[in-house]
């Protein structure tokens, strides 16, 4: 494959807490790269003295940063504020790039010359080589009946609140949402259109609420690229507790399905609730134990009670969360 001659300045943002190693691996995958990026911004949450050490075994053009707040949104927000790019390229910390990855998203926004695509996203090689097992099968089929996924093979939000993920095609598609790990041109940011910075820890639904918002904006401003590869390894360093995952999911999803997809349309209700007794269903499928009961119980009774506090910002719900 041709490519061109090229002058856009690529800045890879990469927000990380306390994970040394799957840090190295990260920028071992960007050094790698055919195109090296012009910047590479770290934004470290926890113990910076461990990623000092690790950076500095990497000839790359890293600005390291320290930021005191837990939170992905965050740190992904104080990265693009430190970024001169025309194109910013939001890795997590336990990704590995493949060699191309840089030169094949720069190359597909210098194509797009009307600058029609805001955004892109690339194919899991981890997700897509793990072999399917019979109750994944059930899940999805539960997930259909629930109205929280599709047998289809589209990135979809449903109106339920619910996004489907189905990035391993083997052609470009439009997509309605992106993941966490994708490529943006800078002017997706325009408006102070950020992340959104109600969503701490390591998030719920940060990546589909950023994304889905732009897309109602301009339609077709986002698509699935799919020789755009990387593989993403799901540290398990750093995972919130799975009650405090069950609440968050509950809340975020509220929150998301309410302010970007209810849109005073109270008919939308149904497919809300509906999801959320399969949510509930799958949970308890996954963790067949009486605390998730409680959990889950606990948490749509607090979701009930204090909704419009959530929605209106009087409520601190992330202490709920956490606590």
């Amino acid at each position: 494959m041709l490519y061109q001659c090229i002058n856009m300045k690529i800045s890879i943002i990469i927000p990380t807490l306390n994970r040394p190693d799957d840090l190295r691996n990260c920028l071992t995958s960007v050094v790698k790269n055919t195109r090296k990026p012009d910047e590479v911004i770290i934004v470290e949450q926890g113990d910076i003295k461990k990623t000092k050490k690790v950076v500095k075994d990497f000839a790359l053009p890293v600005s390291l940063h320290y930021f005191e707040q837990k939170s992905l949104t965050r740190a992904r927000n104080f990265g693009f504020s430190k970024a001169s790019g025309d194109i910013i390229v939001y890795v997590d910390d336990d990704v590995e790039l493949a060699d191309d990855y840089v030169q094949v998203a720069e190359q597909y926004f210098v194509n797009d010359k009307e600058k029609e695509v805001l955004g892109i996203v690339g194919r899991d090689e981890v997700f897509l080589s793990r072999p399917w097992r019979w109750y994944q099968y059930l899940r999805q089929a539960l997930g259909v009946f629930f109205w929280r996924s599709t047998f289809g093979d589209v990135s979809r939000v449903l109106l339920s609140g619910q996004n489907v993920l189905r990035n391993y095609a083997n052609c470009e598609q439009v997509v309605e949402w992106c993941l966490g790990v994708a490529v943006w041109r800078k002017e997706a940011f325009n408006n102070n259109h950020r992340y959104d910075e109600r969503f701490i820890r390591w998030c719920f639904g940060e990546d589909v609420m950023f994304s889905f918002q732009l897309h109602r904006k301009k339609n077709n401003c986002l698509r699935y690229v799919s020789s755009l590869k990387y593989y993403h390894h799901e540290s398990r360093v750093n995972r919130i507790h799975n009650s405090q995952a069950t609440k968050m999911a509950i809340i975020y999803r509220y929150i998301f399905w309410k302010e970007c997809v209810e849109q005073h349309k109270k008919w939308r209700a149904f497919p809300y609730v509906w999801s959320q007794v399969g949510f509930c269903i799958i949970e308890f499928m996954t963790y067949p134990r009486w605390q998730t009961v409680e959990t889950l119980s606990e948490a749509y009774r607090y979701l009930y009670a204090k909704r419009s506090g959530i929605l209106n910002g009087t409520e601190d719900f992330n202490a709920f969360i956490l606590k």
